[in-house]
């Protein structure tokens, strides 16, 4: 398959195992004109607090939506946010109105550059003890008219790298492709967030935002985890293997809920566990869980006395179509080719198709991995269309015949298909 990836301004063909550099006329990014207004300032200029603040208000609305399901959750809103702010790059009026309300952003420049100024901030405190990837990619059918100002803004506010497949005509190499970069940036615990079958013959576009996050305990759990019950919400009880020490923890007391928090090395990231009281359930702590409350678990932290902690060690995954609760949430003209507007794009009409996220979490003795990859599927007007049923489950007649005479070769009736 011939490949195309885009940089910049210039894009890469690979054909016939040769790799061919192509740039489009360059166009300052300083000094005079419109471009280099709008592409300033540099993103180490900016203060990641803003859009902290904001990606806290969507995590807390997003995670309150998806939470109405059972079972155990993991989710990354950070990944779906910065899916969508790729998405809001090239939408217009309601759309991007609708966009921006769901992410808490009137501004969506600021928004992609401030998120690309947390990426910045992130970066710097990895280490040895601690790994932590995020990236963005997209993928768009080739031989389509890309407008140039929206590629920029791809590479320039997303760091978003794109490639040209064909959607249409090879779609299983087009799924390889997205999910081998999914799985290069997860570590291998994301393998698969789009099969051949769920890349519509009409997809034009697939934006994919991929999160890694691997830490070491400071303070690592040491020999000491037993089997002991773990009691659910209905009341049942199970065994887990529950992990223990003693330690000088931080401790925080709410409203009819008690935290604990565990530092990973080098103290720049750390998990928070929030407990119910015995007679609150999970589900009425998840109701009150605000994007405020989530900025207040930075401060507050009590290390007090000396506390055993038990915790249960963990691991499972789960993907989570998203496209009803963003609806849920307001997002509404985006799925709608009669009202969306993302013309900043292409020429050609487009809407999203889906919003699908895959995540994976391990918690152990040695510390936590997280994974997740959300995919922004962008579709031509037809696709969206609920195709007419037919389905032969009763008996048919069939006709074999040559059509420019209209000569019946062979006639016959399938009264029962499973007879021999």
């Amino acid at each position: 398959m011939d490949v195309e990836r885009y940089e910049g301004r210039c894009v890469w063909s690979r054909q016939r195992g040769q790799s061919v550099r192509r740039c489009a006329a360059e166009r300052s990014v300083v000094g005079d004109g419109e471009l280099a207004d709008e592409m300033e300032p540099d993103v180490n200029d900016l203060d990641p607090a803003v859009v902290v603040t904001e990606l806290g208000d969507f995590s807390a609305d997003l995670y309150r939506i998806v939470a109405e399901r059972a079972g155990n959750l993991v989710l990354s809103p950070y990944s779906v946010a910065a899916a969508l702010a790729m998405v809001l790059t090239g939408a217009r009026g309601e759309t991007a109105d609708q966009l921006g309300a769901v992410l808490h952003t009137s501004d969506p420049t600021s928004y992609a550059r401030g998120l690309a100024a947390v990426r910045e901030e992130l970066a710097s405190g990895t280490g040895d003890d601690l790994v932590l990837d995020l990236a963005n990619a997209v993928w768009a059918q080739q031989g389509l008219g890309w407008h140039q100002d929206y590629l920029d803004r791809l590479d320039h506010d997303h760091q978003a790298g794109l490639e040209q497949v064909d959607f249409a005509a090879a779609p299983a190499a087009a799924a390889k492709l997205i999910n081998g970069w999914v799985a290069q940036r997860t570590r291998d615990k994301i393998t698969e967030l789009f099969t051949p079958d769920s890349i519509d013959p009409l997809t034009r576009l697939m934006l994919v935002n991929a999160a890694y996050f691997k830490g070491a305990w400071a303070e690592p759990f040491r020999g000491r985890t037993r089997p002991e019950p773990f009691h659910r919400a209905d009341g049942s009880s199970v065994e887990v293997p529950m992990m223990s020490q003693t330690l000088r923890l931080g401790r925080l007391r709410g409203d009819r809920w008690q935290g604990a928090r565990l530092d990973f090395a080098g103290g720049r990231f750390a998990m928070a566990l929030l407990l119910p009281d015995p007679d609150v359930s999970l589900d009425g702590l998840e109701k009150r869980l605000t994007g405020r409350a989530i900025g207040d678990l930075r401060t507050g932290w009590d290390r007090g006395a000396q506390t055993l902690l038990k915790l249960p060690r963990w691991r499972f995954r789960l993907r989570t179509d998203l496209d009803d609760h963003l609806r849920a949430l307001g997002l509404t003209a985006a799925f709608d080719l009669d009202r969306a507007d993302f013309s900043l794009m292409a020429d050609e009409e487009l809407a999203i198709g889906t919003v699908v996220q895959e995540a994976y979490v391990a918690v152990d003795e040695e510390g936590a991995e997280a994974a997740a990859a959300t995919g922004v599927a962008m579709v031509a007007r037809a696709s969206l269309a609920r195709p007419e049923e037919l389905i032969f489950d009763r008996p048919f007649l069939f006709v074999i015949f040559e059509q420019s005479l209209g000569l019946p070769l062979f006639i016959g009736r399938v009264a029962d298909p499973s007879s021999r």
